[in-house]
C-alpha cells in the first residue's frame, strides 16, 4: 500500500498549528496522529535571545564572522558541518544551552507524552542558517547569496532495520555500554541508538527565532511512524548498515516532507521513526534551532551517569569563561546527574 502524507495544518499567521504547554490532551492527540507536534512559549524571549548571542559567539570565535556586518559572513568555522548549517561539530555546552536543556517545561511536556518520568536530555549541536536572498551588505547594497545556501536533507538517526530486527536493542544496548565519554563524540553517539521495546523515542528541537516557511530549517513526514514498519520492512538491509538512514531527493518519501514553521521559544517534537531534516532558507532572516533527544536514563549506567556528568560541568566550566552559574538539583538530574535513590 502506498503511504501518503496527511498535510499539517496551520494557524492564521501561517505557522504550524501548536499548543500550550498545558494542553496536554491536544498535544498528545495530535502527536498521535502526525508524528509531530509543536508546543509554543516553553522558552522565554530572554532564553531565546541569550541562546542565539551563544551561538553567534560560537561562530564569531572560531571565524571572522561577524554578526552585525554581512560582508563577513562567508567566514564559517572549519571544525563545523555548514551543508547542513551546524556551527560545530561537537555538542555545545554553553550556560543558557545548558538552561534550555534543564528547561522544567521542556521534561514536564516530555514526561507527559510519553508517560515516564525517568528521562534525561542529550547533549548536542544546533543549527544557524545564514540568509541567502535580498541581504544587505553595505547602507546601499542588497544582494543574493546561494553559496550560503544549505542542502536540503531528509534522514532517520537511527538505523530501521535493526530497529525492527532487535525489539529488545542488544545492538544498541551495547553501543551504549561502551561509552565512555572520553570524547565528546559519545553524546553524539547516543542520539542514534533508539530501542522499541523501550516505546516512543522522540527527538525535539527548540526554535529560537520566528522561522515561517521561507526562512527555511526543519521539515519531516507527518504520519510515517504508522508507516515506518511496513516501509521498511518491505525494503532489504543495505550489506553494510551505518547509524542513520538518509531518503535520496527522488525517493517518494522524500518528496512528502513539508516544513515545520513556528514561533520563536517553541518547542518541536517528534517520533525519531519520523523522516526528518531541513530545507535551505530562502529569506534574509537567520534560522536557528538547538538540537534535543531526551531518552530513559535506565540506558546509561550509574558509572557512566557520573563520569558524564563530570564531562558536561568540565566543559560548562570551560565555555563559561568565568561566570558563575548556578544550577540547581533538579536541573542537575534532569542534565543527567545521578541521585541518592538511584
Amino acid at each position: 500500500m502506498s503511504f501518503k502524507a496527511p498535510y499539517l495544518p496551520r494557524d492564521d499567521e501561517g505557522y504550524t498549528v501548536s499548543f500550550l504547554p498545558n494542553e496536554t490532551e491536544h498535544i498528545a492527540e495530535f502527536f498521535d496522529e502526525y508524528g509531530v507536534v509543536v508546543i509554543r512559549d516553553v522558552l522565554s524571549p530572554a532564553d531565546c535571545e541569550a541562546s542565539v548571542s551563544e551561538m553567534f559567539e560560537i561562530v564569531e570565535s572560531n571565524s571572522t564572522f561577524r554578526r552585525n556586518d554581512a560582508s563577513t559572513w562567508d567566514s564559517w568555522p572549519a571544525n563545523s558541518i555548514p551543508q547542513y548549517g551546524n556551527i560545530s561539530r561537537a555538542p555545545i555546552f554553553t550556560p543558557q544551552f545548558l538552561k534550555n536543556r534543564a528547561n522544567p517545561t521542556l521534561h514536564s511536556v516530555i514526561s507527559t507524552l510519553l508517560g515516564r518520568d525517568d528521562l534525561i536530555v542529550n547533549h548536542d549541536r544546533a543549527g544557524l542558517m545564514r540568509p541567502t536572498t535580498n541581504v544587505q551588505t553595505s547602507p546601499t547594497t542588497n544582494s543574493d547569496f546561494p553559496r550560503w545556501s544549505t542542502k536540503p536533507n531528509l534522514h532517520l538517526d537511527m538505523n530501521p532495520w535493526t530497529w525492527l530486527s532487535d525489539p529488545a536493542g542488544i545492538y544498541q544496548q551495547n553501543v551504549l555500554k561502551n561509552l565512555s565519554y572520553e570524547r565528546l563524540a559519545d553524546f553524539i553517539t547516543e542520539n542514534n541508538q533508539p530501542i522499541q521495546s523501550t516505546g516512543t523515542s522522540i527527538q525535539a528541537l527548540f526554535n529560537l527565532l520566528d522561522n515561517k516557511k521561507e526562512n527555511g530549517g526543519f521539515v519531516c513526514v507527518p504520519g510515517f511512524h504508522k508507516h515506518f514498519e511496513s516501509h521498511f520492512s518491505s525494503i532489504p538491509a543495505p550489506e553494510n548498515p551505518s547509524a542513520g538512514h538518509n531518503f535520496s531527493k527522488n525517493d517518494p518519501i522524500f518528496q512528502q516532507a513539508q516544513r515545520v514553521t513556528s514561533r520563536a521559544g517553541s518547542l518541536i517534537v517528534w517520533d525519531q521513526t519520523l523522516p526528518h531534516g531541513s530545507f535551505p532558507n530562502k529569506s534574509n532572516q537567520f534560522r536557528a534551532a538547538q538540537y534535543l533527544r531526551l531518552f530513559p536514563r535506565w540506558l546509561l549506567t550509574r558509572k557512566q551517569l557520573k563520569y558524564r556528568l563530570i564531562v558536561i560541568f568540565t566543559e560548562a566550566q570551560r565555555v563559561a569563561k568565568g561566570q558563575n552559574v548556578v544550577w540547581s538539583a533538579e536541573e542537575v538530574r534532569a542534565l543527567g546527574g545521578v541521585v541518592s535513590e538511584e
